[in-house]
């Protein structure tokens, strides 16, 4: 798959305390895209966080999230008075109830922009402090290119009419270009040998996403396991529905959707050999 990305970076840096000092601004802005309206493979999007952006927050962990749909079975196990032991007793029968579960994941961003701004202080030598803040977001602008494969839609629509299950991936509320911000202090060390810095620095983040992250619920085919009950003898003759011992082991699998706990970390403390910018 061909794509198109355009990046834009900005730096300025500014001597002042009789040029012993310098401030320091960089601003980067970067777009991708398919070429011909195609669509970006997850390998060629973006993703921030790290010692080259945002510095406070683990590597590539910034990213809008997503729920992706697919089809499993869960098992079910009944007391089948059809089918007897040597003992006389029913034994221990099963079957398995197609469900359609949801899959949080992180497809990465299409636009991303990020600034920092620095301090840096001199201190003896090789040796040098900055202070450092570093301010950005990244999401999907192009929503339209996270689609499912048309096919399988169709058949999840068909299989589980209570999807209603769209071809556009949805993406989780609070997740798509929410700012993200990293103050802290870094001291380093120029190496004129390895021609890069070696650096230790500390992070807080004040702006980071700190809950839990929750996947629409499963479903199942009614009909179908209805008509599972049906042909196993298991419907209750009072309600028509499939006996309680069946729907108590469903219940758990539909109203128990998938969760993340994505927490960001409050602070970063970090050792790295290069520079931001």
């Amino acid at each position: 798959m061909r794509t198109i990305t355009n990046t834009g970076e900005f730096k300025y840096f500014h001597p002042i305390n009789h040029k012993r000092n310098a401030l320091g601004f960089r601003v980067l802005a970067a777009w991708t895209g398919g070429y011909g309206g195609g669509e970006v493979p997850p390998f060629s999007r973006f993703y921030m966080g790290g010692e080259n952006d945002i510095r406070g927050f683990d590597i590539r962990a910034i990213s809008p999230v997503t729920y992706i749909p697919s089809v499993t079975n869960q098992a079910v196990t009944f007391t089948d008075n059809r089918h007897l032991s040597g003992a006389g007793y029913p034994t221990q029968g099963s079957f398995t109830v197609p469900v359609v579960a949801y899959t949080i994941t992180f497809p990465g961003a299409d636009t991303q922009g990020v600034a920092n701004f620095e301090y840096r202080i001199p201190i003896a030598g090789p040796v040098a402090m900055t202070l450092f803040n570093d301010v950005g977001t990244d999401g999907i602008l192009d929503k339209g290119a996270l689609k499912l494969d048309p096919t399988g839609v169709t058949n999840i629509n068909q299989q589980f009419p209570l999807a209603n299950q769209g071809q556009q991936l949805q993406i989780a509320p609070g997740t798509n270009f929410r700012l993200r911000d990293s103050v802290g202090i870094e001291f380093n060390v120029n190496i004129p040998i390895v021609q890069a810095p070696f650096r230790i620095y500390w992070a807080y983040n004040p702006l980071r996403y700190y809950g839990t992250i929750v996947a629409p619920y499963d479903k199942i085919n009614l009909n179908a396991l209805t008509q599972q009950c049906s042909t196993l003898g298991l419907l209750n003759p009072l309600t028509n529905k499939c006996d309680s011992s069946i729907l108590y082991q469903i219940q758990p699998v539909i109203q128990n959707p998938g969760r993340l706990n994505y927490f960001e970390p409050r602070s970063t403390f970090r050792f790295t050999v290069s520079r931001t910018f």
